[in-house]
């Protein structure tokens, strides 16, 4: 059938066509309608009537590609047929996926000249795909990965699950936890943060699988594969798309429920991270696992792994929630097993230097960040003022000193003074304080984050569920 309809140039066969070639090949049946009746019935084929005309063709598009290829590639007639359709259309799955395997040689070794492009960009699309891949494919890959940093990612994102290839979960944490905070995020989050960028797509379905898997299949892989997923769904909590975060938090939780020393490799690779917006997620992760496990050997090696990572050597994170949350992990942990035991000393309040710095003044405040928009050289730097200056607005508080600020901003009034107000601090001085630590330590550069964060603010029309890399760096001061 597929052999008619590549020399026939058609994807549908008439009824009497498919039936006499079905009559010349299948010589061992004597009733070759009934033969033909049956591939239809048991959904390998299916009958369509266009204009009184019955017609013959697979029942699903991708199962007849397969057949359509395979008769390409064993009949030696790819090439010529390419040289007639010029492109590899819809086949581009089929042919990445089965010349390798009937030939040994990658799709863009054995197509012409002018599909060799398309047959590359084909290949690197249906990676995940793949069992395996030839040696001259990996070696590709390599040189890929190598010298293109959205290809690496892509790749390694896409594969992210894959033990058989290099380029998996492991290769996405080489690449990303070298990087300082600004430069991933301008290079990572801001497209993992998009709702129409493939990294986003390909993280929300791995988040998706992981909050959905069931406890028996969970609990059937094996520990590398969930090694190499929980990878991916880390680096997804940088992410300032509250949807991503949110499902790659459930689903980490579901995921090393079963899993606990998958959960101490994390806490013991990533508490390194320079992303806090990582850290937190992974603490409250862990306090979730720990909350749902009934085992008192896994708990007793959770709270082992958060005391001795995080507490053992004195030098506390100073994040409020990974503190809160490593400390109900231990608490917990003491509560469920009275034998368990650690320096109470280590983790008891205070936690360190207690000791505030010295603050920038409003007037180093605005001489340091605050921009004049009509001093901007073009509309570019335009968009870099206003980036930078909506930080300064949006941390201003109530009664706030700084010139020409008739308003509070939302994040200084509603969330940041309604938190601190408590403490005897003078509460400018800790929005200052702030502002400090957003620019000078975080590294909060609009050059970086202009484009994104002016499409992402609370005036503009996109997604609610989106926040500018500049909120993110608020949330964290």
């Amino acid at each position: 059938v597929a052999e008619l309809m590549v020399s026939m140039g058609r994807w549908n066969l008439t009824y009497d066509t498919a039936l006499q070639q079905i009559t010349q090949e299948a010589s061992l049946t004597s009733k070759p309608q009934l033969f033909l009746s049956y591939l239809i019935n048991e959904g390998l084929l299916r009958t369509e009537i266009v204009g009184g005309i019955t017609y013959v063709e697979f029942e699903f598009e991708r199962f007849g590609d397969y057949f359509i290829v395979f008769y390409l590639v064993n009949s030696n007639k790819l090439n010529a047929w390419l040289s007639k359709t010029l492109r590899l259309e819809n086949y581009g799955e089929a042919l990445t996926i089965l010349v390798p395997k009937l030939t040994g040689k990658e799709i863009y070794q054995v197509v012409p000249l002018q599909n060799q492009e398309e047959a590359f960009s084909n290949f690197i699309e249906y990676l995940p795909w793949r069992i395996d891949v030839t040696d001259d494919g990996i070696q590709k890959i390599n040189e890929i990965v190598g010298n293109n940093l959205n290809a690496a990612l892509y790749i390694s994102v896409s594969c992210v699950y894959k033990k058989q290839f290099s380029f998996n979960g492991n290769l996405l944490t080489k690449t990303l936890e070298a990087m300082s905070l600004s430069e991933r995020d301008q290079k990572w989050t801001i497209g993992i943060s998009e709702y129409a960028d493939e990294l986003y797509t390909m993280l929300l379905n791995l988040s998706d699988w992981g909050q959905l898997l069931s406890a028996e299949m969970s609990q059937s892989l094996d520990e590398e594969t969930v090694w190499l997923c929980c990878q991916g769904l880390v680096w997804a909590l940088s992410s300032t798309n509250k949807r991503l975060r949110d499902k790659s938090t459930h689903a980490l939780v579901n995921l090393l429920e079963w899993k606990p020393v998958n959960l101490c490799k994390l806490l013991e690779k990533f508490t390194k991270v320079n992303d806090p917006y990582i850290i937190e997620r992974l603490y409250l992760v862990a306090f979730g696992v720990i909350l749902k496990c009934q085992d008192d050997i896994y708990i007793t090696q959770i709270a082992e792994t958060v005391y001795n990572v995080l507490f053992k050597n004195g030098n506390v994170i100073e994040d409020i929630r990974v503190r809160d949350n490593a400390l109900g992990i231990i608490e917990y942990a003491q509560y469920k097993i009275p034998s368990f035991s650690i320096d109470r000393n280590k983790i008891t309040l205070p936690l360190g230097n207690s000791q505030l710095p010295s603050f920038l003044t409003i007037d180093q405040i605005d001489s340091l960040y605050r921009k004049d928009l009509n001093q901007a050289k073009d509309q570019k730097e335009n968009e870099e003022y206003m980036a930078q200056n909506r930080i300064l607005f949006s941390m201003a508080v109530e009664h706030s000193s700084r010139k020409n600020m008739s308003m509070y901003g939302d994040f200084g009034r509603y969330v940041f003074q309604s938190a601190l107000d408590v403490f005897p601090e003078n509460i400018e001085d800790l929005s200052n304080w702030a502002i400090q630590i957003i620019f000078q330590e975080l590294g909060y550069d609009s050059k970086l984050f202009a484009k994104f964060d002016n499409l992402h603010t609370d005036y503009t029309s996109g997604s609610k569920d989106i926040e500018r890399i500049g909120k993110k760096y608020q949330w964290i001061a």
